[in-house]
């Protein structure tokens, strides 16, 4: 846990999209929350099943492992870089 917060700090530091006030909810399925801030994207599963990743180029942080290379499993969290 210490390490996820401790990146966490640092992306927020050095990403110029996590400052300022833009920032966008998407629209999501299901139990999924989504947002935007530039070219970053948060999603979080709170469903039962693991969902499918939206495309990215990279990924950031995630607050577990992911089940495998396209699927977020249930209560984890994502920030991705998107085009």
């Amino acid at each position: 846990m210490l390490t996820l917060y401790r990146t966490a700090l640092k992306l927020r530091r050095t990403e110029a999209a996590l400052h300022g006030d833009k920032f966008e909810w998407l629209s999501s399925a299901g139990e999924v929350l989504a947002f935007r801030r530039g070219d970053l994207l948060c999603v979080v599963n709170f469903g039962a099943e693991p969902v499918l990743l939206p495309e990215h180029r990279a990924l950031l942080l995630a607050s577990g492992p992911l089940s495998g290379p396209a699927l977020l499993p249930t209560d984890t969290a994502v920030w991705l870089r998107v085009a």
